[in-house]
């Protein structure tokens, strides 16, 4: 949300299309990925290591389109209508309308208590999808039909830009993650009802000393989020 949408002036008249970009010597397959959806030539790729000086005749800098967590509406729109378009050219939606997003996986904010919700919501036509196995083009997919989306706060969340207007989000937060942060702006921005579950934070041994309390793994009160989606109007 950061960097991708500054790649929206690539293809268009202001940029020639010979012009080189200048990326970094080492490269995220992400990152590649994104670039190929885009129809970017990778011949116009110029990896340039840390702390290299660059002497150009011209440069073009394009801002991030980021500004008190709030991302810009028209980078928000190119997402949605230019590099979704793109990307679900690759991979199509399977109508999947309910999400809930696993950070097994991940070093933080994990859900120590996951497998009882997972089992509390699989009967309500929830599916458990892992992000980071799936490629840009699977996440957009994924999350292009989503009516509710369930997830521990993390960056996986940011899919939510390519949900349809209106989707019901559940940020999964534990520690003292309690004043307005990015999601929460974001999701008012695109149009979606956002809500945030406080959950106990339950470090593990390595946490202890190393994270503060919000990025902690956590344990989710399943009672509470069933009542949190059944006020939201949700049909179980």
């Amino acid at each position: 949300l950061d960097y991708m949408p500054r790649l929206g002036l690539v293809n268009t008249p202001i940029i020639d299309k010979e012009t080189k970009l200048i990326v970094n010597s080492e490269m995220a397959s992400f990152q590649l990925e994104c670039i190929d959806i885009l129809g970017i030539d990778k011949n116009r790729l110029v990896p340039v290591p840390d702390s290299t000086e660059v002497k150009c005749d011209e440069l073009f800098v394009t801002p991030i389109p980021m500004r008190g967590q709030s991302l810009h509406g028209t980078a928000i729109s190119w997402l949605q209508d230019v590099f979704a378009t793109e990307a679900l050219l690759r991979s199509k939606a399977d109508g999947i309308k309910r999400l809930y997003i696993s950070r097994a996986d991940a070093a933080l904010r994990r859900v120590v208590n996951e497998t009882s919700v997972i089992e509390a919501l699989l009967p309500y036509g929830f599916k458990v999808v892992q992000p980071e196995k799936l490629s840009v083009a699977e996440q957009v997919s994924v999350f292009s039909e989503a009516e509710i989306i369930i997830a521990p706060h993390g960056a996986a969340l940011t899919n939510v830009v390519f949900a349809p207007k209106g989707a019901i989000v559940v940020e999964l937060s534990g520690g003292q993650r309690v004043a307005p942060r990015f999601f929460s702006r974001l999701c008012k921005d695109i149009g979606h009802n956002f809500y945030r579950l406080g959950c106990g934070f339950i470090p593990s041994v390595a946490q202890e000393q190393a994270t503060s309390s919000e990025d902690q793994d956590m344990h989710v009160p399943v009672k509470n989020l069933l009542e949190l989606l059944e006020n939201a109007a949700v049909d179980l």
